[in-house]
This record gives C-alpha cells, sequence and structure tokens, in this order.
C-alpha cells in the first residue's frame, strides 16, 4: 500500500537510516550471539531481535502518525510557523505545536535551520522555538507510558478502517501509527522481560546508577537512532519490566536529550552562519540544561515521585513488580518536568543567548556583499517536512530576483543611455548574468517542490510562481538588451536638449515605479490575497497611464523635428535623423519593458480567481 511507505519517502533523512542501522544491528547481534550459544534461562537472538524489531516498529508508527498529523494540518503549518515573528511566548507555543504534530523535535530544529538557511526567519526568532520543540517532543513519552499496549491490535484495526473513508484518511493513518507504535513498545517490553531473571544484566544496571554513565549510554543511543522520543520509548520499556530504576531513567533521559542535538548539527553542516548558529543554540541549550539539572539527580527524583504514581512510601528503590507499574509514568513525567523546567529557565534570556552565539560565531566578512547574488539552495529536508515554506522560499526569491533588476539594472538604464556612461552600461548588462544564474537555481527547484505532496492552493501557488519568475527573468533580458545595443552612443554625437531630457527621467520613472508595484503583487502572492490584487490591477491601471506618456513623449519628438525643419533650409542632418530613430526607438523598449510587469499582474489575477477583474481591466 502506497501510504504505508510515507514516513520513508517524507520523513526527515535521518528516519530511514537509524531504520536500516537498527535492522542489521539486529541481525548482526542475534547472529553472534546464536554463535556463542545460549545462556542458560535467556534466548539472546530471540530477545535482540525481538527488541530492535520493536523499535523498527515504533520508529516506523511515529513517523506514520506524524505525516498523517501534519497532512491533516497542511496549510495551517504555514501560518503556525509564521507566528514565530512575534514574542518569544508564541514562538515557545508554536514549536511545541509544531513538534507535537510532526512527533519528533529533530525534525523541527532541522526546520529551524532550513528556514534560517534560506532567509525565512531571523535566527533570534528560532530560539525560543527550540524551548518550544523541547517540550513537544515530551508528548510522545506520555502516550507511551500508559499502560495501553495491549489496545494497539483494536487501535491498527480501527485506524485501517478509518483510512478507507476519504474524509477520514488523516485520522485513519494517525491512529494506524499510534497502533504500530504501541505495539513496538510492547515488543520490546515483552523481549526484555527475561533479563529481570538475569543477574548479570541487573548487575550492569546497578552499576549504571552513577548518572554520567547513564547521560553517556542515552547520549549515543539517541544519536544513532536519531530520535529521542525512540531512546525514552527504551526507556520506559526497560522500567515497565522493573529493569532500571527512576534514577536511571532519569539520567537515561537526559543523555537522550543531548544526542537529539546530533540530527540538528549534521543539517547545519554546509549551511549559512545563521543556520549554524541555530544547531549551536539547540546544542548549547540542551548541554547547559543538564548541566543544571546533574548535580541535582536525586532530589529530583524525589521531585518526581512525589508529583507522579508511586507506591505509597516505599521510596524510589522498591520491588521490581512495583517498579514495573509507576517506574515508566516517573520516567515520562521527570522528561517532561525537565524540558518544561529548562524552557522556562531560558525564555526570558532568549535574547542574551542569541547574542552570545552570535559573538561566539560573527558574519563573516564580506557575506553580506555577497548576499545580493548568491543563489539560495533549498535543502530537501525544508522541501519535504514543509513544502509550504518551500513555496514561501521560492516566492522571496522571486521578489528578490526582481528587486534585483529594479535596483541595480532598470533604475540606472535611462540615466546611463542618455548619459553615454558605458561603465554602468556594462554593469547593467553583468548584473543579468546573476539574474540568470538566480533564475536557473530557482527553475531547478520548482520541480523538486512540485513531487511532494502539496494541497491545491498550494499547487496553484507554485505553479503562479514559476510563471511569474519566467516573466521577471525575461523582462531583466530586455532591459540587458537594451544597455547592449549601443544606442547610447549616439546621444554623444548630439546634444539632448533639456526638454527631452526630462520628459526621458519622467517616462523612466513611470517605468521603475510599475516594476515596483508589480513586485510588491508579488510580495503578496500566499500571503494576503487581497492586496495581491490591488496591487496587480493598480499595475494594469498604471500600464495605461505609461502607454499616454509613450505617445506623448512620441508626439512631442516628431513636433521637435517637423519644427527643426521648418527652421533650417537644407532639412534634417543625418544625425538628427539618427538621433529621432534612437530615441524613439529607446521609447518603444522602455514601453514594451512595461508590458512585462502587465503580464504578471494579469498572471496573478488569472491566477487567484479573478477572471472577471482581468477582463475588466485588461
Amino acid at each position: 500500500m502506497k501510504w504505508i511507505k510515507s514516513p520513508f519517502e517524507r520523513n526527515h533523512p535521518g528516519t530511514l537510516i537509524p531504520l536500516l542501522l537498527l535492522a542489521a544491528l539486529s541481525l548482526v547481534t542475534s547472529t553472534c550471539f546464536a554463535a556463542t550459544g545460549d545462556v542458560p534461562g535467556l534466548n539472546w537472538p530471540q530477545l535482540v531481535q525481538g527488541l530492535f524489531f520493536g523499535l523498527v516498529i515504533f520508529l516506523f508508527g511515529m513517523g506514520l502518525m506524524g505525516e498523517a498529523m501534519k497532512s491533516a494540518v497542511g496549510d495551517q503549518m504555514k501560518t503556525l510557523l509564521h507566528r514565530l515573528t512575534t514574542n518569544r511566548v508564541k514562538g515557545l507555543l508554536t514549536g511545541l505545536c509544531v513538534t507535537a504534530i510532526i512527533q519528533s523535535s529533530s525534525v523541527t530544529t532541522v526546520m529551524l535551520v532550513s528556514f534560517v538557511s534560506v532567509g525565512l526567519m531571523s535566527f533570534a526568532r528560532t530560539i525560543p522555538a527550540i524551548l518550544g520543540a523541547d517540550v513537544g517532543t515530551t508528548i510522545t513519552a506520555q502516550i507511551v507510558a500508559f499502560k495501553i499496549t495491549h489496545l494497539a491490535p483494536m487501535i491498527c484495526v480501527a485506524g485501517f478502517g478509518l483510512y478507507l473513508g476519504q474524509r477520514t484518511r488523516d485520522v485513519g493513518q494517525a491512529c494506524f501509527g499510534l497502533g504500530l507504535l504501541l505495539y513496538g513498545m510492547s515488543l520490546m517490553g515483552d523481549s526484555m522481560k527475561p533479563l529481570r531473571t538475569y543477574q548479570p544484566f541487573m548487575d550492569m544496571m546497578v552499576n549504571m546508577d552513577g548518572p554520567l554513565i547513564g547521560i553517556l549510554v542515552g547520549a549515543c543511543f539517541t544519536a544513532l537512532v536519531q530520535s529521542s522520543s525512540a531512546t525514552i520509548g527504551v526507556i520506559i520499556a526497560l522500567a515497565s519490566q522493573g529493569l532500571i530504576t527512576l534514577e536511571t531513567g532519569i539520567a537515561l533521559a537526559l543523555g537522550a536529550n543531548i544526542g537529539t542535538c546530533v540530527t540538528a548539527g549534521l543539517a547545519a553542516i554546509g549551511k549559512s552562519r545563521a543556520a549554524v548558529r541555530v544547531a549551536l543554540a539547540h546544542i548549547l541549550i540542551k548541554i547547559l540544561g543538564v548541566a543544571i539539572i546533574l548535580p541535582f539527580v536525586p532530589a529530583f527524583a524525589e521531585l518526581i515521585v512525589k508529583i507522579s504514581p508511586h507506591d505509597g512510601g516505599a521510596g524510589i528503590m522498591t520491588t521490581v513488580n512495583t517498579m514495573s507499574d509507576i517506574v515508566p509514568r516517573q520516567v515520562a513525567n521527570a522528561h517532561t518536568v525537565f524540558n518544561v523546567g529548562i524552557a522556562l529557565i531560558f525564555l526570558p534570556f532568549t535574547g542574551w543567548l542569541a547574542s552570545f552565539i552570535e559573538r561566539l560565531l560573527p558574519d563573516s566578512q564580506g557575506s553580506d556583499a555577497a548576499a545580493t547574488i548568491q543563489a539560495v539552495s533549498l535543502p530537501e529536508t525544508l522541501i519535504r517536512t514543509s513544502p509550504g515554506m518551500a513555496i514561501e522560499a521560492v516566492r522571496r526569491e522571486v521578489c528578490r530576483i526582481g528587486q534585483l533588476i529594479q535596483e541595480d539594472m532598470q533604475k540606472d538604464i535611462g540615466h546611463a543611455m542618455i548619459s553615454g556612461d558605458e561603465q554602468k552600461l556594462q554593469l547593467i548588462v553583468e548584473r543579468d548574468h546573476d539574474v540568470n544564474r538566480l533564475y536557473r537555481n530557482l527553475v531547478s527547484t520548482i520541480p523538486r517542490i512540485s513531487q511532494e505532496k502539496l494541497s491545491a492552493d498550494e499547487s496553484r501557488q507554485l505553479a503562479l510562481l514559476w510563471e511569474l519568475a519566467d516573466l521577471v527573468e525575461i523582462m531583466g533580458d530586455s532591459i540587458k538588451e537594451l544597455a547592449a545595443s549601443r544606442r547610447h552612443r549616439i546621444f554623444k554625437v548630439y546634444r539632448v536638449s533639456d526638454e527631452t531630457r526630462s520628459r526621458f527621467i519622467e517616462f523612466d520613472s513611470a517605468v521603475n515605479e510599475i516594476i515596483n508595484k508589480v513586485l510588491q503583487a508579488i510580495a503578496e502572492v500566499g500571503v494576503n490575497r487581497k492586496l495581491s490584487v490591488q496591487f496587480a490591477q493598480e499595475v494594469i491601471v498604471y500600464k495605461k497611464k505609461i502607454n499616454q506618456l509613450a505617445d506623448n513623449f512620441r508626439s512631442y519628438l516628431q513636433e521637435k523635428r517637423l519644427h527643426e525643419e521648418r527652421s533650417s533650409e537644407s532639412g534634417l542632418s543625418q544625425d538628427r535623423i539618427r538621433l529621432y530613430a534612437v530615441e524613439t526607438d529607446l521609447i518603444a523598449r522602455m514601453r514594451s519593458s512595461a508590458n512585462y510587469p502587465r503580464k504578471i499582474a494579469k498572471a496573478v489575477l488569472d491566477s487567484l480567481s479573478q477572471p472577471e477583474i482581468a477582463r475588466e481591466t485588461g
């Protein structure tokens, strides 16, 4: 069935690799144990295979749940993430909600790295979201801590039934994923049950009472599977069999919090300096949080006992059967309390932390100059986990190309032609090479986004942006061709009058204005439909003004040349005829440049389901 492949195809890149590693590790480990012979009372191959197979099912179910919930939320994910630009509390809540939806703080952090790397978000705004993501990831632990694994088959059957309905498909997939997650927990717990009577293992767990060892083990395991939720699941499975104490569970959970930073660190490799800062912020928050709680692990465990179900006063150390009943819930609560506490501690100081990291990793010299022409490369992780935000990045890139054309090409072309500034004209030609490079990178990115699961509105928006990118690039080509035409040289031969010069400047300003208006229309595509339509309509109306200016300018030149002919006994000179031809050709070309903003405006109006507006204003 196609939908069962979903997590492998669309989840973050750190999911498929750990699943394959776990499967291989399960096979190799069980083979090694089989070769050395069974320990009396233990079937090591069966135990190891059950543990790792249960973990694979757990991860797969978690991926299904996250994919289904993300699909159900759809376009709201983009709106949710945009709330990060308001304040710290909303940023924290946004990170919490997004992580609760996609079921992975690592994916949320990787998304933040991607957003910063493509300029969708400032670095300072990501820190509250990171804190919220750490809290959101504890929801999975709370779910698996409930003793409802016996309901896994029923939940899977119910989810499969709901999936068959068109309207309940996402709910069905989420339920099926939850059932698999619980079934994986059951497999892990059942496979480790024989260890309760295996003294060497129990002795090893006693020796892990030192928190540093537990933290190291938890961090390494989480770095391997790239999911703190999976590590917490294993810890709870151990606790459900009475194999670990609460303090050991807390140490392992603290290690899981550190190990989950590996994914964000890998995602930041090769990215911008701002993206590296996001990963560093995640790592620092986790390490500082663990360092703060480390000296107080015993007291922290006592606190968790008081606020969680316990054995009525027997303390942390109690019988195996009692531990199997109460420690799983206590471990889940400890995981939640730790992350909530760290979020509350760091939230007031996010601005200071951002400044500290920016001083620690300053921008490299010359980066600002290079940023104006550097092509933005959208990470595969961003495209897979948040195609809506990838479309937003495309919109911004189209706007950036348009602004590059306006500010570095169109704004200077009129004055450069009249003044005969060949150096400036050459710079305009060279800038078009940058425009073409950005455009090629953009059109190679759009098909990658179109292959993802998009809503109907996202598909229309992406198609519109592709069309707008084509038109913007052609507009740049028309300006470059004018700069490269060498028609400006005639103005060096024959002096242009002040009246003609002022009319050229007026006409050039009008073309600049219509390009500015159409860039405003593009900037609001997918953001504010009403404003986008408004600006597009203004472009259509303004084009009529440009047509009128062009006609008046041409009439003025004709009248001027006729007056010159009447006042001259020998008629017009060849230079004046050539000047008139160049002037009228320049007007025609500048008028033609204004046609592209009009085409862009009509494309915007048509795409936004406003055919009547397009017909009335066309």
